[in-house]
């Protein structure tokens, strides 16, 4: 960087000798230890999309030299600027990068296309945020979000203490380890400092100047997670190219996410960066602007309710072994819960004491009702 300090990078790179299109994720995380399962997709995206992958450790943060001071300081988008510029600028590359990632990279992805380096073209920001106040982790209508104190500040501060990397960071690893410790300030002393809206808040935050931004963008959001509602008011405030993903998700992956079902993003970012990066003809620009995921009720089918309702009888013949167990003079010492499955499994149980089955017919039939009068749901993405 301009100030002397080094900022630790991989890339991916695919088959070939270029140029390519660049895709940068920079992230706080450290990219060779806490976060190394983040290296399948940046592969994937190498090896299937054809694009040149670059994963950063943001000053401060793993590998890389310079102090955390905060999330998403001013002396942050001045980095990437210098990244994004160095990669456009590298003879396997066709000068054009696009960022993507999910919360933090996500986040700052908004905020260097607010900052229009020339060879940024487009963006895929995976549940983020345009304002850092009214829609992030902080404060939520001007009362600090006491749930949120106990998780991502809190690993934050350690993990902003960790030492670099040796391979990666090389002699003098632990005088860097050292100095870290004693200079790291845990950032929610400074959250906490600024606990009404304004300049300090207002920095890295989109809103209320969307038209800052004139690079393509790409939303992904989730029902389940907490940067929902700013998604569509983002997507509607926006005057660039722009495109929005909702689906069922919570704060994970789309391949993972809790509640499913999912889909494979990496095929979405690679027709969105192709198009953007290397002006492939690929039917993004004619695809429905909004993708949003919906439950709707239809008439359900006899199978289908049968296979649900059957779901259910595996934990009423649980519980009928547990009260078995407690009432009906089984073995005197305490059971393990492997011991009450195998004899939930072994419907001796049943056979020995049928009265037992009367709650659990009699639940079977109520939900089963239930199912029949409230009908089943059907999935399915509106465009």
């Amino acid at each position: 960087m301009p100030d002397g300090v080094r900022l630790a990078a991989d890339l991916y790179r695919p088959e070939g000798d270029g140029p390519f299109a660049v895709l940068l994720e920079a992230l706080p995380y450290r990219k060779d230890d806490l976060t190394a399962g983040y290296r399948p997709e940046y592969r994937r995206l190498a090896a299937e999309g054809g694009f040149v992958v670059c994963r950063v450790d943001l000053r401060g943060t793993g590998s890389s030299g310079g102090d955390a001071t905060d999330e998403y300081p001013e002396i942050e988008q001045q980095d990437l600027a210098e990244v994004i510029a160095w990669l456009a600028a590298q003879p396997w590359s066709n000068g054009r990068v696009g960022m993507f990632g999910t919360s933090y990279s996500g986040f700052n992805s908004i905020q260097m296309a607010c900052e229009q380096p020339p060879a940024l073209h487009a963006i895929c920001a995976i549940y983020a945020t345009d304002d850092r106040y009214t829609d992030d982790v902080h404060y939520m209508g001007g009362a600090l979000r006491a749930i949120d104190l106990v998780d991502y500040c809190h690993y934050m501060t350690p993990m902003s203490a960790l030492p670099p990397v040796p391979a990666v960071y090389g002699d003098g690893w632990r005088d860097e380890w050292a100095r870290r410790v004693e200079h790291m300030e845990p950032w929610l002393l400074t959250w906490l400092r600024e606990q009404r809206d304004g300049p300090y808040w207002r920095h890295g935050s989109l809103r209320p100047d969307y038209a800052r931004i004139h690079c393509a963008t790409l939303l992904v959001g989730g029902w389940a997670d907490g940067y929902r509602n700013n998604s569509f008011r983002t997507f509607a405030a926006l005057r660039a190219p722009k495109a929005l993903l909702m689906g069922p998700w919570s704060h994970m992956s789309t391949e993972t996410s809790l509640p499913g079902p999912h889909i494979d993003l990496v095929p979405e970012m690679i027709r969105w960066f192709g198009h953007w990066l290397r002006d492939e003809d690929n039917g993004v620009e004619t695809d429905a602007p909004v993708r949003v995921f919906v439950r709707h009720v239809l008439p359900a089918t006899l199978g289908y309710l049968l296979v649900q309702a059957t779901l259910l009888l595996p934990a009423f013949i649980l519980a009928e072994a547990t009260l078995s167990y407690v009432g009906l003079g089984f073995p005197e010492e305490l059971p393990t819960w492997g011991t009450m499955l195998a004899d939930a499994a072994d419907l001796n149980v049943i056979t020995r004491f049928p009265w037992l089955l009367t709650p659990a017919v009699a639940i079977f039939a109520v939900v089963f009702a239930a199912n029949l009068l409230l009908q089943g749901t059907r999935r399915e993405y509106v465009q």
